[in-house]
C-alpha cells in the first residue's frame, strides 16, 4: 500500500479515493486496547485517551494480565482515525490516533492518503462495534 499505492489529497474536495485496504480482524476478548498511532495510556493508569504519540507512526496494544507492547514502524508515513464529513473522509480533528478497546470481529478500512505532502494511513472502522 505504501510502496505502490497513490495517496488522496484530503484538502482536495473532488479528488478520488487513495489506495484503500479493507482488513477484518479478530480481536482477542481479553484486549484492554489496541492503537494506532497513539498511546492511549501513557500514565499507565488505566484512564483512555486519544491524541499522538510522537508523529503517530506507532502501534500499541495490551491484553489482560501483561505489560503494553509498543512497535514502532517507519516514519515515513503516520496513522490518523477519520472522520465522516461533509460527504468525505477527513482527519479526524488537528489528528488523533484510533483506538479500539474491545475484543471481537472488527472490520477497518485503511487508506492512504496526504496532508500538506505528509503521507497518512487513514483508518475508518466499517461495521458496527462501538470502539
Amino acid at each position: 500500500m505504501l510502496a505502490s499505492g497513490t495517496p488522496r489529497d484530503v484538502d482536495e474536495v473532488d479528488t478520488g479515493d487513495g489506495t484503500r485496504r479493507h482488513q477484518t480482524f479478530n480481536i482477542p476478548e481479553n484486549i484492554i486496547y489496541l492503537s494506532f498511532g497513539v498511546d492511549p495510556d501513557p500514565d499507565n493508569d488505566g484512564a483512555l485517551k486519544t491524541g499522538i504519540t510522537q508523529t503517530g507512526a506507532v502501534i500499541f496494544y495490551r491484553v489482560q494480565d501483561s505489560s503494553k507492547k509498543i512497535i514502532w514502524l517507519d516514519d515515513n508515513f503516520r496513522f490518523r482515525e477519520g472522520k465522516f464529513y461533509d460527504d468525505k473522509w477527513i482527519i479526524n480533528g488537528l489528528g488523533q490516533g484510533f483506538i479500539i478497546k474491545e475484543g471481537g470481529k472488527i472490520k477497518l478500512n485503511f487508506e492512504l492518503v496526504e496532508k500538506n505532502h505528509n503521507l497518512y494511513v487513514l483508518i475508518r472502522q466499517t461495521d458496527s462495534i462501538d470502539i
